[in-house]
């Protein structure tokens, strides 16, 4: 123990020097946190708790694995620690054989942080990820920060809630934990959500639940406009991509379009026999489709209130999407595989078959910029197909259970909602997600964008829905993805370089130098890289014979002078 002011170090009490727990410890403590009455260290898998008069010991309390970090959380009777085995303990210490424990991290938490108001536990780990916890008598994970690029080291909280973070990547970051926000928030307790959409101006939403209820919201503040209310479950809808219509899909294989304006009966049909699984509209106003566990597929011309192509698939269908500019419909079915087929006269079909892998089709979602077909999987995978030859892209191993939700943002985000009450907002092409929501209580049934790709709307088994900004995860993946090619670029160019100079530093770090193309941000990724080989290679020379060893300090300055000189101008 140390005194602040002087610097010296403080006598440690008698009591504690008489030996106890705290007197045998038998490996170096990696963390020391400090309570109002109570020190808490660590050591090993245990956590000591003594007394911060005397250092007597209170209690010990056992986790499994070596820990790394603790702290105690203010305000409350908490202790939180965590280490090697991924795990963040939990313990009362009112009653210190009471523990729990949660697992989201994919490898070893080297450090925690607790917020001034003892709401939030920050968990930071070698994954490079961090995990922001709601403490409480039941603490869940709140959301999950991504951006370091290497094992998160150090985090901590400042005075107005905002989150430092330093990890082994060399960077220092600040994020507002609260950031990814709810802008409107409304619910019917007891009862899932089963489908949720925008408006084509994205500024109404439209949703729907099990107990055949179906709202009509203000996107922007949640306000009530309009309800309908039925006796039977409605399980799927669409608005027109006019914004004149609603149209609703029933349990019982009932169609139905309101008119959004005077709530008039457009349609009403009952030629499907089992539930209208999906919705979709076409560019044109009056065209909608539908897909019902009969496996038919129906197209429907709403102004004359008429069907004008059906085909029977012979087994139930669960998804449909539509490509609009192409006018290719795909239909997912049973048995996993999807059929694309034109939306005109449903002609023209081609079988991307078993496309989930095993299992039935979940949810499908079209980007028609990248002409991507995203096939929502039972074992948690994303699968992606190439619409232009039916070809398999690649697969996102999206949640751990089943997916049950897809969207599309126009700039090629992809939103995925599973049965692990989770949301995550992915970069199709780099397979990463800038960010996690876990707000909701329970699993999400159905995600939507808005079509300026500003809001996302989500509605889960609890029945709860909520309306997101989307900007500030959508900026920050924007962000990395910029980031990511900056590194990528500076890297073969360094390559090059290096390869056309035959490993001549100096040169290469002239010719960077000179280059007047390269903008700032540029030229500093180039000389990170440049420094980055010139250390590898002086770390070669160190690692070799003795002879080369006593080279080994000219050539770390070698190293960093080149490096310099590379972002000199």
């Amino acid at each position: 123990m140390w005194d602040p002011e002087t610097g010296a170090e403080s006598p440690v009490p008698a009591a504690a020097m008489a030996g106890g727990e705290f007197g045998s410890m038998n490996s170096p403590p990696f963390d020391v946190a400090v309570d109002q009455d109570l020190l808490l260290t660590v050591e090993g898998s245990k956590v000591h708790v003594l007394d911060r008069a005397d250092l007597r010991p209170r209690a010990e309390l056992r986790a499994e694995g070596r820990l790394i970090s603790v702290k105690a959380v203010p305000g409350s009777t908490l202790a939180v620690a965590a280490g090697d085995d991924r795990r963040l303990w939990i313990w009362d210490l009112d009653r210190p054989g009471t523990r729990w424990y949660w697992q989201r991290h994919s490898g070893p938490v080297l450090a925690l942080a607790a917020s001034a108001d003892g709401n939030f536990v920050a968990s930071g780990s070698s994954d490079g990820t961090i995990n922001i916890w709601k403490m409480g008598t039941n603490p869940i994970e709140y959301r999950t920060l991504f951006g370091h690029e290497s094992g998160v080291t150090a985090l901590e909280f400042l005075p107005d809630g905002q989150l430092v973070s330093g990890s082994f990547d060399g960077t220092v970051r600040v994020w507002n934990p609260a950031a990814v926000e709810s802008l409107a928030m409304f619910e019917r307790p007891a009862t899932a959500v089963t489908a949720a959409r925008f408006g084509p101006a994205g500024d109404l939403a439209a949703v729907a639940w099990e107990d055949g209820r179906v709202q009509v919201r203000d996107a922007r503040i949640g306000d009530l406009l309009g309800e309908f209310v039925f006796d039977e479950p409605v399980v799927s809808l669409v608005v027109s991509g006019c914004g004149q219509w609603l149209a609703m899909g029933f349990d019982t294989g009932r169609l139905q379009v309101r008119d959004l304006a005077t709530g008039a009966v457009r349609l009403d049909s009952t030629a499907h026999v089992q539930a209208v699984t999906d919705l979709a509209t076409l560019a044109a106003c009056g065209r909608l489709i539908s897909v019902s566990a009969d496996g038919t597929l129906r197209k429907w011309d709403v102004a004359a209130g008429v069907e004008t192509e059906d085909f029977d698939f012979g087994q139930p269908l669960h998804a449909v999407a539509v490509d609009d500019a192409r006018r290719t419909i795909a239909v997912g079915r049973d048995d996993g595989g999807v059929c694309l087929l034109s939306a005109d006269d449903f002609t023209d079909q081609t079988l991307v078959a078993d496309a989930t892998g095993g299992g039935p089709v979940t949810d499908l979602a079209i980007d028609p910029v990248a002409r991507l077909l995203a096939v929502a999987c039972g074992n948690g995978e994303v699968k992606l197909w190439k619409l232009a030859d039916s070809t398999f892209f690649k697969s996102i191993l999206a949640h751990a259970s089943s997916v049950r939700s897809l969207a599309f943002n126009p700039d090629g985000r992809l939103a995925t909602g599973g049965e692990d009450d989770t949301i995550h907002v992915w970069c199709v092409i780099t397979g990463l997600t800038p960010v996690s929501i876990r707000d909701h209580d329970n699993a999400i049934r159905s995600l939507a964008f808005a079509p300026d790709g500003e809001r996302l709307v989500s509605g889960s088994a609890a029945g709860d829905v909520r309306i997101w900004d989307a900007q500030p995860f959508l900026e920050r993946d924007r962000k990395r993805a910029v980031a990511l090619l900056d590194r990528q670029a500076a890297a073969a160019r360094v390559a090059a370089l290096l390869d056309q100079e035959d490993g001549d530093l100096e040169r290469v770090a002239l010719l960077l130098r000179s280059d007047r193309q390269l903008g700032p941000r540029e030229r500093e990724e180039c000389r990170r890289r440049l420094f980055a080989h010139a250390m590898g290679r002086a770390r070669l020379d160190v690692g070799g014979t003795a002879a080369q060893a006593a080279g080994g300090a000219p050539a770390v300055e070698a190293a960093a002078s080149a490096a310099a000189a590379a972002g000199s101008h």
